[in-house]
């Protein structure tokens, strides 16, 4: 036995949970990594042939159409995934009731977003492409990946995703190359994810016996009272994720939706594969929060100092090249996207910090706490978006989204420090050398060479970010090992005297 703060653990219960989380961040990072590489690669060759005006009414659709399929999970998918972890004998009929009020929801939000294709003043050509895009809002309603992920399953929720993604990318590339038109690239949009939908089922069938039952109306109006909270913060968080491009395809032209979307994808993109981190997480931190509040915080606060670290140097590199990186795999037609980029990437490590405040909120069942911080960072952006949008630009709507994503984080940290899950500042602040020494490395090399080529920057970069890796002893790789072979602290289950969360 050993401690730490002077509380025993023990070493083989740390060996195990190292081990299964270990596990599942290996099989979605792999996948991620693929994934990312091939949505990568196939938004340069859209984009490429496309230029910016026609990529325009296909970047409105596909905000629209992704942002309304994401308010048909009406959050539900969370409130599910939770009560398998907690039951999952109950796994058939919990998929059950949340697949039929999910297809109910998508159905309806269909027609809305048909009727909106048909009077909504978006650019030329942007209603017909909502129209082709929307049967993805059923799709994504018959999503069960979040079974899989309850159950722990995740090597199947990492070939899920991966089928979706080649399917849609591979789809989308021979598609404009062939055709030269938008048409089909926003079907593809959803033939890839329903492919995913159909091995996630299968997966679920054959290794997890399940099978759909009978449901009463009382069941599904029972689920969704109780989500009511989850509702209203999925609502607000994509909100949150469309209200920048909705902006500009309201109050703007063709060209600054493809400007502003090219940059959106890229630097998103590059956050989405932050996303794996909480898929593998969140299971343990429900188990540690019903453990004790110090048992989430010592879990939190070491993933997020990793998240800080490993994000940290990738920012401050695309921040300051940033018209280097558009030119190389855009070309001079998209030099108005740098601008974007250079600050949209702070979404990057802003939302890793983020991400891991909200779930852990979530974790701790603490519901209507993340829907009124969250509102407030929501109802900044309503408001000044589309401001920024008829008196500015694609660079003035980027850093009111930025600003937005800021607030919100610092709203999430300060609550769940006041509850004792996570601390509030220690965890990022002490991996900001991370983000100092390269930042000044590539600050100090443009001023006293402008002209420099884009690869001198990148090697002088990975010296300072190796030089701050060095000064730390390598710690970000003995830690990436440890999570993989060594003991965690797990300090025993405490009394159940945690402090109720939630408001």
């Amino acid at each position: 036995m050993s401690s730490v703060d002077g509380q025993p653990f023990s070493s083989a219960t740390g060996d195990s949970t190292r081990r299964r989380l270990s596990r599942n961040l290996a099989s979605l990072s792999a996948a991620a990594v693929v994934s990312k590489a091939l949505t990568f690669a196939g938004a340069l060759v859209v984009a490429r042939i496309l230029g910016p005006r026609t990529l325009g009414p296909l970047a409105v659709a596909q905000t629209f159409a992704m942002g309304a399929s994401m308010f048909a999970d009406l959050g539900l998918t969370v409130v599910s995934m939770r009560d398998i972890v907690r039951r999952p004998r109950e796994l058939s009929r919990v998929v059950s009731i949340t697949l039929a009020v999910q297809c109910t929801a998508a159905l309806l939000l269909t027609a809305v977003l048909l009727v909106l294709a048909a009077v909504a003043p978006f650019p030329s050509g942007s209603g017909r492409l909502l129209v082709l895009s929307s049967p993805l809002l059923i799709v994504m309603a018959l999503s069960t990946v979040y079974a899989l992920q309850g159950v722990e399953a995740m090597g199947l929720v990492a070939l899920a995703r991966l089928l979706g993604v080649v399917i849609t990318a591979v789809g989308m590339v021979v598609s404009v190359i062939v055709t030269g038109s938008t048409a089909w690239v926003a079907v593809m949009s959803w033939v890839g994810l329903l492919a995913a939908d159909a091995f996630a089922i299968t997966g679920l069938r054959r290794r997890h016996g399940l099978r759909l039952t009978g449901i009463r109306l009382a069941e599904c109006v029972a689920l969704v009272h109780r989500a009511t909270p989850f509702i209203v913060n999925g609502a607000l968080a994509i909100a949150l994720m469309i209200v920048d491009t909705a902006s500009l395809s309201l109050f703007g032209t063709a060209t600054d939706v493809g400007i502003y979307g090219v940059g959106w994808s890229l630097s998103f993109g590059a956050a989405g594969i932050l996303v794996l981190v909480t898929d593998a997480s969140f299971p343990e931190m429900v188990r540690r929060w019903h453990e004790s509040p110090r048992r989430l915080r010592q879990f939190s606060d070491e993933v997020i100092s990793m998240l800080s670290r490993l994000t940290f140097a990738g920012a401050a590199l695309v921040s300051m090249e940033s018209s280097g990186i558009v030119r190389l795999l855009l070309g001079s037609s998209f030099r108005g996207t740098a601008t974007v980029l250079a600050i949209l990437i702070w979404i990057v490590p802003v939302g890793a910090i983020s991400m891991m405040h909200s779930f852990g909120m979530l974790a701790s069942g603490a519901q209507k706490a993340l829907v009124r911080r969250r509102l407030i960072a929501v109802s900044f952006a309503l408001v000044s978006c589309p401001i920024a949008a008829v008196y500015g630009g694609p660079p003035e709507v980027a850093l009111v989204i930025l600003g937005a994503h800021v607030l919100e984080t610092s709203l999430f940290a300060i609550r769940n420090a006041r509850t004792g899950s996570s601390s509030p500042l220690r965890p990022w602040l002490s991996q900001v050398d991370f983000l100092a020494i390269p930042l000044v490395a590539l600050l100090s090399l443009n001023l006293a060479w402008s002209t420099r080529p884009l690869p001198v920057a990148i090697v002088v970069w990975a010296i300072a970010t190796l030089g701050a890796e060095t000064r730390r002893g390598f710690s970000t790789a003995r830690a990436l090992l440890a999570w993989r072979r060594s003991a965690v602290p797990v300090v025993p289950q405490e009394p159940s005297g945690a402090p109720p969360a939630g408001g």
